[in-house]
């Protein structure tokens, strides 16, 4: 299984046991002594009396101190953290803000600062689970309502955010962020009119913030054209804002956009320079003038800016990387790399700038890169427990976990506890080698350890769910994510996950409301409205299912994906008439989709219609002639129809015009064999490599035929022999990688499938074989919940072929998503092509 991992800070402190007495144990201590000593008149025992007395005043006054002591030591720790967040030191403040928190509990202010402090450092979920637990406490506190406010507007849940703003707005009509906060809700709804009338009574009351000004002039919706008086006047309520408040980076800012969206990109340099001039300290400004120049076709421009920006604080290892980063979003990655590099040699000693170079080469599929990096860091300093080494040990095994190389993750796992007993990326890491080695006990112990001590980190829960998962504990599965939920009650992944889990259980009605839940916080999360129409159609309300796939297609003005699932909808309740209207449909809305056509071609062919399939592939080829895919797809449609010329003809201009995609390849073996002359094209394919040895395709062809005869030790050499010659030949190094893992000898063959598998996804990116292959080899690694993330998207990527099928089908057995599973397998061996696994396929459906 793989590990999660997201961004997070430093550990708390420890909880600490409270250092005084309860009350109630002072009262009940006093009236017993009252009550024994009340009785005795002897001078010894009056003297004794006296002296008890005296201990219980002496404790009284004590016990009072320890209070008050309890209250100034929260609001040490309060103050002290928001000296420190308004300095910017967001870390320190999270930690003194946690220190006030255990101390008390219920101290709903230090919630509220906890979520300012986690919305500075861009995590949402956290900061809405700090603002939800402060107004559960204190529902009085209008600040954290207000910031809840803000943040279901963000997340477009308008009703929500519109009930923070009237709640506030009913306890303090006056407040001027809650007016704003409204006005904004309305402008998001459309409603101009009324916000425009809000924020013109702020201005009435002599309130003239820039953010109302900015609010004014988006109530202004304009188009681009020069004449539009809305555009006039949205300019001069900005232009009228900036003579109120001539400091304020925001409305020039606000005003450069403007410029830009309306395409005076002189216009919007000129105020983009101003806006430099007022915050000259801020890069994220340099860097929007770098976006505007690059944008404009200005990229020397863009370049000198960036190279300004690093010049004016040139030890600011911050600044170097966020201009790398903007460089990486511009498909400049070698760019960034050179930019990095060149950092690190000015600062040798800066672990920051490798390890953003380490991340970019992981980024871009070389682990062997960020690997070495990594390494270098250990080197920079000899204390093992300095913060560097320590951050450096544990991206370092996060690598090697991914690269399968285990024993090398735990070594470097066990010296970071040994420096740092707290280091929770150590602990995640830890419990995520032991649920890859299936210790399910010890997994739940280490993250249940990342949990209580980051109780907002979501991946943490999922990690603790599946070990409890693994240890077939289905009741704690439940408990963990509904945790996870009260203490990140934003978070739409265990949201989903929990919906899994009830799908899983069969319970669909607690799966669908989670689903709806998601959509509360996230209503144009269309993906959500797939899986709700993927849950009707296993509970067989096709109606329902229909709803939610039009919704996709309304929400996204016409996805493919929309048209594909409809489609498929109608043809399971048999209704072929409308699902080849669906497919038309999309196909015509989205002309450039290989994935819709495809299936339109495919349909077309099952309902014997080969003639249209045929027309369809021709009148693509006439418009797009160097169309690989497109005489692909004409080569399969001859093949079903028996016609081999034809299909070898379409099939080789498939291969001449990309000579490196192994689709056409396959099909041209499977029709071989289809033909009775494997052994005559595999004896044409030797003879022409005795003639060319150095025709590196040829290899592709023989090294597939081999695999159809199930001469796999031929196969493999076939291929070794390819990559020997070209070691970038990545259709050969997949396939080598994809035998390897079924036929290899054992460990060390899969982990050399697993660096064949990422070596050829760092030269081809996310291809759908390869990704389904590398899917394959972390299911094969016991990997499922990676194996999972790749072969869906393959899946989603493209259409998919039989053994994708079988993979995915495996993958949801093991899931235990046994009508998944099920659907998936028939898909495979519906398709009566021959593939590696097909045996294995029809024996894992008859036990279904």
């Amino acid at each position: 299984m793989p590990l999660r991992y997201k961004s997070y800070g430093v550990p708390h402190t420890l909880r600490f046991l409270p250092n005084s007495l309860p009350p109630d144990g002072l009262n009940n201590l006093s009236s017993y002594a009252e009550s024994s000593f009340a009785i005795c008149e002897e001078p010894v025992l009056m003297n004794m009396r006296k002296i008890f007395s005296l201990v219980l005043v002496l404790l009284l006054v004590f016990s009072l101190a320890a209070c008050g002591s309890k209250e100034e030591k929260r609001m040490k720790f309060y103050n002290r953290g928001v000296e420190l967040f308004e300095k910017g030191d967001y870390v320190k403040a999270r930690l003194e803000f946690q220190n006030a928190i255990q101390i008390d509990k219920d101290f709903a202010g230090a919630y509220l600062m906890l979520g300012k402090t986690a919305l500075k450092d861009g995590n949402f979920q956290g900061a809405f689970g700090s603002y939800a637990k402060a107004v559960a406490l204190d529902p009085e506190l209008l600040d954290a309502q207000l910031e809840l406010g803000k943040l279901f507007l963000l997340g477009k849940a308008l009703d929500k955010a519109t009930e923070k703003a009237d709640l506030v707005l009913g306890k303090a009509p006056t407040n001027e962020e809650a007016v704003l906060l409204k006005a904004s809700i309305l402008l998001a709804a459309k409603d101009y009119g009324n916000a425009k009338g809000l924020l013109a009574g702020l201005l009435e009351r002599g309130v003239k913030k820039p953010e109302v000004f900015i609010l004014l002039a988006q109530a202004r919706p304009f188009s681009q054209n020069d004449n539009d008086p809305e555009l006039a006047a949205a300019e001069k309520i900005l232009q009228d804002g900036i003579q109120v408040n001539q400091e304020s980076v925001e409305l020039h800012f606000i005003l450069a956009k403007l410029y830009a969206t309306t395409k005076r990109a002189d216009a919007a340099a000129g105020m983009l320079r101003k806006v430099i001039a007022l915050a000259p300290d801020k890069v994220a400004y340099k860097l929007a003038l770098a976006d505007l120049y690059w944008g404009s076709g200005k990229e020397s421009e863009a370049s000198e800016t960036l190279k300004a920006a690093i010049q004016a604080d040139p030890a600011n290892d911050d600044v170097r990387i966020r201009c790398a980063s903007f460089l990486v979003s511009k498909q400049q990655g070698e760019k960034a790399e050179a930019l990095l590099d060149e950092g690190i040699k000015q600062n040798a000693k800066s672990f920051k700038l490798r390890f953003a170079l380490s991340e970019l080469r992981a980024a871009r599929h070389d682990l062997d890169g960020a690997k070495a990096l990594l390494k270098e860091c250990l080197t920079l300093e000899k204390d093992p427990a300095h913060p560097g080494i320590i951050e450096a040990k544990n991206r370092l095994g996060r690598i090697l976990f991914v690269l399968g190389e285990i024993d090398q993750a735990q070594s470097l796992v066990a010296e970071v506890l040994k420096e740092n007993p707290k280091s929770i990326e150590a602990h995640f890491l830890k419990g995520g080698i032991h649920l890859r080695r299936g210790e399910g006990e010890n997994a739940v112990a280490e993250f249940r350890t990342v949990v209580q001590e980051r109780p907002q980190f979501e991946d943490g829960y999922l990690n603790l769910a599946d070990a409890h998962t693994m240890n077939k504990q289905p009741e704690l599965v439940f408990d963990t994510l509904k945790q996870g939920l009260v203490n990140n009650p934003g978070s739409k992944t265990l949201r989903k996950a929990l919906a899994q889990k009830f799908f899983l259980k069969k319970d669909f009605v607690a799966a669908e409301a989670n689903l709806r839940k998601i959509l509360e916080l996230d209503p144009k999360d269309v993906k959500v409205h797939g899986d709700l129409g993927d849950l009707f159609v296993s509970m067989g309300d096709f109606a329902k299912a229909e709803k939610e796939f039009a919704t996709i297609k309304e929400k996204t003005s016409g996805a493919p994906i929309a048209f594909m699932k409809l489609a498929d909808l109608f043809e399971r309740q048999g209704q072929k008439d409308k699902a080849l209207r669906e497919l038309r449909a999309g196909y015509e809305k989205n002309p450039q989709s290989a994935e819709i056509m495809a299936q339109l071609v495919q349909y077309h062919v099952k309902q014997g219609e080969v003639g249209a399939a045929i027309k369809i592939c021709q009148e693509r080829i006439q418009k797009e002639p160097k169309d690989a895919g497109a005489h692909n797809l004409l080569g399969r449609v001859y093949l079903a129809d028996k016609k081999y010329a034809e299909a070898e003809a379409s099939l080789q201009k498939a291969m001449d015009l990309n000579p490196t995609w192994p689709r056409p390849y396959e099909n041209m073996a499977s029709m071989y064999v289809m033909q009775g002359q494997r052994t005559k094209a595999i004896e044409r394919f030797e003879t022409l490599l005795q003639k060319q040895p150095d025709a590196i395709n040829a290899y592709l062809s023989l090294g597939l035929l081999y695999e159809m005869g199930q001469e796999y030790p031929k196969a493999i050499q076939a291929y070794e022999t390819a990559l020997a010659k070209d070691p970038r030949f990545w259709a050969a190094a997949n396939n080598l990688a994809f035998l390897l893992t079924e036929k290899g000898a054992g460990e060390a063959d899969l982990k050399r499938a697993l660096q064949l598998a990422l070596d050829v996804q760092k030269l081809q990116g996310d291809r759908p074989e390869i990704i389904d292959t590398l899917g394959w080899i972390y299911y094969k690694m016991g990997d499922v919940d990676r194996a999972a993330e790749l072969l869906e998207k393959a899946v989603a990527d493209a259409t998919p072929t039989p053994v994708v099928n079988y993979h995915l089908g495996m993958l949801r057995l093991k899931q235990g998503k046994t009508d998944e599973a099920k659907q998936k397998l028939q898909a495979a061996l519906a398709d009566k092509t021959a593939f590696l696994g097909r045996e294995e396929a029809e024996a894992a459906l008859g036990k279904i």
